[in-house]
């Protein structure tokens, strides 16, 4: 067995997550901006679904697509301001929280479900 030298930059996690801040942004990982090939600030659009309690996430989308918002890229991940679209759906944002970002084929987006929410360390201590 032979070793082989890592040389991409993967910043702090490769796994793809999504994490919705108490501030009412929703954070995208670089292992979520690789795997979903985000393009700098591009356009999104964020869809729900109240039965099963999942968000979806569609990127690259152009801009005078109805309902497209600004995802506003960085060196370590990528954010959009959501707090609008967190009270519209009813969704809890007082507690910082992290998801798995997985490929739905079925509806050829990106899907989050907010049942399965880990809380950020952080988050805990500060709530208490």
């Amino acid at each position: 067995m032979a070793f082989k030298v890592i040389v991409e930059d993967i910043g702090r996690g490769y796994y793809p997550k999504v994490t919705i801040l108490s501030r009412g942004q929703i954070g995208f990982t670089l292992g979520a901006i690789k795997v979903c090939k985000i393009e700098p600030q591009s356009n999104i659009l964020i869809l729900f679904d109240e039965e099963t309690k999942k968000m979806g996430f569609k990127f690259n989308v152009d801009a005078s697509t109805a309902g497209a918002k600004r995802l506003k890229t960085y060196a370590s991940g990528a954010l959009i301001s959501a707090k609008g679209i967190l009270e519209l759906c009813k969704i809890d944002f007082t507690i910082t929280k992290s998801y798995d970002l997985v490929y739905d084929k079925t509806n050829k987006i990106y899907v989050i479900d907010l049942n399965k929410g880990v809380p950020k360390l952080k988050a805990i201590k500060k709530s208490k």
